[in-house]
């Protein structure tokens, strides 16, 4: 599933296409209230999400609110960002979550 789209503008002066491509994050939020609670996920608007999950609008997150970004990685590619995002979310991933973030 796509969590963000690649926009093409046309360039009126010469037909060509210029394409703006996003980056996308990977992320690590930790429960302010329960500190052993954490939540990784992947987006294109790192803000806009964070304050999506403490606002409570992602039932994975709302119970737990409010959340402080522990950590990020950024990557070109969706498909990178989703890879990396699931290993992390495998027992590896947790080791690599506490020696890095």
């Amino acid at each position: 599933m796509s969590r963000c789209n690649e926009f093409a503008e046309v360039n009126d002066e010469s037909d060509e296409c210029k394409r703006t491509f996003f980056m996308f994050y990977v992320y690590l939020l930790q429960s302010v209230e329960n500190p052993e609670h954490f939540y990784v996920g992947c987006t294109a608007d790192l803000k806009k999400r964070i304050k999506q999950h403490n606002s409570g609008c992602s039932i994975h997150t709302s119970k737990f609110k409010p959340w402080n970004l522990r950590g990020y990685v950024a990557f070109d590619s969706e498909e990178k960002a989703q890879k990396f995002e699931k290993y992390l979310k495998t027992g590896n991933g947790r080791i690599f979550q506490k020696k890095f973030f």
